[in-house]
């Protein structure tokens, strides 16, 4: 058999929707089984890796016959025996199967009487964070702080934030990967929209920053004013009183600073009014 030689190159986003998974389950597995696919930052879809990827998670996402149980049914009952879990999002995990079909088995659990009415809590303590060895409180805070992001695993902030707000947790894992990673993000969200905010109210006491409602009425307004009044009764009367002058073989040189005078007692008034305003902002 030839070795595989041809190479056909898609982003991670675009081999996430052939999965039908997240972003972040493919960034993940391209640290591990799907490494080997990688040119650059793209996935060769013909590798027998990648290919043998898609083909699970299609088995995965496969709903079990009409007939009889699911295939996982009884590594789904020994699993949540020995773990005292009953949960679908917990057989979701642990057999990447999709929300649906690990629904049904817990159903069926229930049904054949597996799951009791009050399952014992299991309480399991957090894995410590693991953070660089540095020396002094003050440098052990900063490297908690340390975490590495992939280019593809970056989230655009849309304007209206509050589009999550009619969101499933099963959407929001779906597309942030873990619930916890949509609780870090929103964190980092609310404290970057916090910086803005604070940003711009230290611009605005500097004096960096005016406000929208003083351009619009002590800026344009008074300049839109005077370009009307300029094109309308100045212009008829600059248009008279240059064509009198040329009648009366007044020299160009009077003309034209009759014009400019005429002009500028237009736009004079209007230049102290702004610069009045500016000053008193």
């Amino acid at each position: 058999m030839l070795p595989h030689m041809v190479k056909k190159l898609i982003s991670r986003a675009e081999f996430a929707r052939l999965a039908g998974v997240s972003g972040a389950a493919v960034t993940k597995a391209c640290s591990s089984t799907l490494r080997p696919t990688l040119t650059g930052k793209r996935i060769d879809v013909d590798h027998p890796l990648a290919v043998e990827y898609l083909r699970v998670k299609a088995r995965d996402k496969t709903p079990p016959a009409a007939s009889g149980l699911d295939p996982a049914y009884e590594q789904a009952v020994a699993y949540c025996q020995r773990s005292r879990r009953y949960s679908t999002s917990g057989l979701q995990r642990e057999f990447r199967i999709g929300y649906g079909r690990a629904s049904r088995i817990t159903q069926t659990m229930r049904a054949n009487g597996l799951i009791p009415d009050d399952p014992e809590p299991v309480i399991t303590e957090p894995e410590p964070k693991k953070i660089p060895h540095v020396r002094g409180t003050a440098a052990a805070k900063e490297a908690k702080k340390l975490v590495v992001y992939n280019d593809e695993d970056i989230l655009e902030i849309p304007e209206d934030i509050q589009v999550f707000s009619s969101m499933t947790l099963r959407d929001l894992i779906e597309k942030f990967g873990t619930d916890a990673r949509f609780v870090d993000w929103l964190s980092a969200t609310q404290k970057i929209e916090a910086i803005n905010e604070k940003r711009l109210k230290n611009a605005t006491t500097e004096g960096e920053l005016v406000s929208r409602k003083l351009v619009r009425t002590s800026i344009i307004e008074p300049i839109d004013a005077c370009f009307i009044k300029l094109l309308t009764d100045g212009a008829k009367t600059i248009a008279r009183r240059a064509t009198a002058m040329h009648s009366a073989e007044r020299p160009l040189e009077e003309i034209e600073e009759f014009v400019a005078d005429q002009i500028s007692s237009f736009i004079r008034p209007v230049k102290s009014k702004v610069e009045r305003a500016l000053k008193n902002a």
